[in-house]
């Protein structure tokens, strides 16, 4: 797993630090863009909600939406997001604060997701209610969400400020990062353990199926191929830049399976659902 975290990250890091390829820019994107690229995060999540079940099913409905919602959370890099904010301004009122939007929308999303999945059994009605609960995601929840935690944004809008440390950046801010991204490899290895014996028993196709859901539900894979587009510089570099988080995420589901797959082979009991 430490192998996971390390190669994993060092793709970001040494494609920012070392190649000195630029950090994305998300300014100028169409609205459809970031809706298809939800659209798709949420239809994986409930593909695994689904797969999941067998393990997953053990427990309450409540318990489910406590479980699912830690695991998206930290797959998207919530906590470390919030620590990394901290590390980097020093303002750790402002970035705890400032992180609580996105702890809430996850906990909704994931519930609704719960709820729903059941109802979903067909191909066809899992990506209709995906569509459907990135609509709700998008001009409900999260605007509702913004109101709700304006006040308290602006209450400690007096505790943010610029980074402290400048590009590139040392070991105060390197340490830190590769410490918390252990966030997204632990809820990696925790998802495969879920639907590991849902997915294809063929290694290949199996490594496919994962790492497409992985990068589905990071949101990784569409700003590559569709917000580069949108970019004020030239397609190349700005499809280089934004793939970036897309050949991290990748390394992250491929080591996962690779990983798992010779647990498999050392520890056969976590072959049952």
């Amino acid at each position: 797993m430490l192998l996971t975290l390390i190669l994993s990250l060092s793709i970001h890091v040494v494609m920012l630090q070392v190649l000195r390829v630029p950090f994305p820019d998300f300014t100028g994107i169409s609205k459809w863009a970031p809706l298809s690229n939800t659209a798709l995060a949420l239809f994986a999540l409930i593909v695994v909600c689904g797969a999941a079940q067998p393990r997953l099913g053990r427990f309450s409905k409540g318990t489910q939406c406590i479980i699912l919602f830690v695991l998206y959370a930290m797959l998207k890099e919530s906590i470390r997001g919030i620590l990394m904010n901290g590390v980097v301004t020093t303002g750790w009122g402002f970035a705890l604060v400032s992180g609580l939007p996105s702890l809430t929308y996850a906990f909704v999303i994931s519930s609704l997701t719960v709820f729903l999945t059941p109802m979903l059994r067909s191909l066809w009605a899992k990506m209709g209610g995906a569509a459907v609960l990135a609509g709700l995601a998008t001009f409900a929840i999260r605007p509702a969400l913004g109101i709700l935690f304006a006040p308290m944004l602006k209450a400690v809008a007096h505790l943010d400020h610029p980074e402290v440390y400048a590009f590139p950046y040392g070991w105060h801010v390197l340490i830190p990062a590769y410490i918390t991204y252990a966030e997204p490899v632990v809820a990696c290895m925790c998802i495969a353990f879920l639907i590991w014996g849902r997915l294809s028993a063929r290694s290949g196709l199996r490594m496919l199926q994962f790492s497409m859901l992985i990068l589905l539900m990071r949101g990784m894979l569409l700003p590559t191929f569709i917000y580069s587009f949108y970019s004020k510089g030239n397609l190349p570099m700005a499809m280089l830049s934004e793939s970036q988080f897309l050949f991290e995420t990748l390394a992250l589901a491929v080591l996962t399976t690779v990983v798992w797959q010779f647990s498999m082979t050392t520890q056969p009991s976590l072959r049952s659902n």
